[in-house]
């Protein structure tokens, strides 16, 4: 690996661990969600940059999710409750299209199978994190939100859509998703 790569992974992994240690540069997640929707199946020398965005993204979201900053307030009554409502749906917004971003890498043969699995990896680790640490409302059988937050049965769904298909063959991607498939959360889902 030439000097440029290292150092181009070497930066990725300190903007994203300055991401996690102050809020103030949150918006600088936008770099890693721009990143990722820019990988590229067909240049194999991209493999390590590959990985490390995916492992970053990772690390982000779960870091927002574990910390609660996804977590909207009910009470925006208060200035302040409205604009930090307002910077977490904006924190909402950014995770559904890098969920969006991992389910069309997990879906793409022409990413390794490494970066698909690891793709796989993330997302399951998301639904880990959620199933934990929910901020999501719940939705009824009216189709209204409830007051209570909701495991992510919706994500699980994608991710289970994502492994299953007429024309790809994802047989290791399927064994990685069931040794997950053991935890009570996956397993009343089905």
């Amino acid at each position: 690996m030439d000097q440029d790569k290292r150092k181009q992974i070497s930066d990725l992994n300190k903007l994203a661990s300055t991401i996690i240690q102050d809020p103030i540069y949150s918006n600088k997640t936008c770099q890693f969600i721009e990143s990722l929707s820019n990988l590229d199946p067909t240049k194999s020398d991209q493999t390590l940059y590959n990985e490390t965005v995916i492992r970053c993204v990772g690390k982000i979201f779960n870091f927002y999710i574990d910390s609660r900053e996804m977590v909207l307030s009910s009470d925006t009554v208060d200035q302040t409750w409205t604009a930090i409502n307002q910077y977490r749906s904006h924190l909402i917004q950014w995770y559904d299209i890098v969920l969006d971003e991992l389910l069309s890498i997990l879906r793409n043969e022409g990413f390794s199978l490494d970066i698909r699995k690891l793709s796989l990896i993330t997302l399951i680790k998301f639904v880990e994190e959620e199933g934990k640490f929910p901020f999501r409302p719940l939705v009824n059988k009216s189709g209204d939100d409830d007051d209570q937050l909701s495991f992510p049965k919706r994500l699980l769904t994608r991710i289970i859509e994502s492994l299953i298909s007429e024309t790809n063959y994802n047989q290791e991607l399927i064994s990685i998703y069931a040794t997950y498939y053991q935890f009570d959360d996956f397993i009343h889902l089905h």
